[in-house]
């Protein structure tokens, strides 16, 4: 790492980059403010170690209450909308920079960059290496 390079040490710290054009496209805008209050809450600061303690303080719904009513209204489990911000974030990233793999994983809030290939072939059917490929190929 170059000492120039903008990617602190600190895992948890966002990388520079673009911002998604817009939010994940799911479900119409949840019905219950709560729901999209967390829905925010979790945009903002997918970077963080997130866990369903944090969501329960959110929103100050039982934890089985608040999975099931945010599935219900945006249209994925809360856990599966956190990698879906990471992910679509790392695609970004993938695209307009020069960033590894790895610098990408954990400056999304990934442990390592083996959890970020396996969310993103589940989200995108391809790695982030073969989706930077493609890309490239088609500039």
């Amino acid at each position: 790492m170059k000492p120039e390079d903008p990617i602190a040490p600190n895992p948890t710290q966002a990388l520079p980059g673009p911002e998604p054009e817009s939010e994940p496209e799911l479900k119409p805008e949840p019905e219950r403010e709560d729901i999209a209050a967390l829905a925010a809450f979790i945009r903002s600061n997918f970077v963080e170690n997130l866990h369903v303690e944090d969501f329960v303080k959110e929103t100050h719904l039982s934890k089985h209450h608040l999975i099931r009513l945010f599935e219900k209204q945006i249209g994925l489990s809360p856990y599966r909308y956190l990698h879906l911000c990471r992910v679509r974030r790392a695609e970004l990233l993938l695209r307009d920079s020069e960033y590894q793999v790895a610098e990408i994983a954990y400056g999304v809030g990934y442990n390592s960059p083996t959890v970020l290939i396996r969310h993103f072939r589940a989200f995108f059917g391809t790695t982030p290496g073969e989706y930077r490929v493609k890309c490239r190929e088609t500039e």
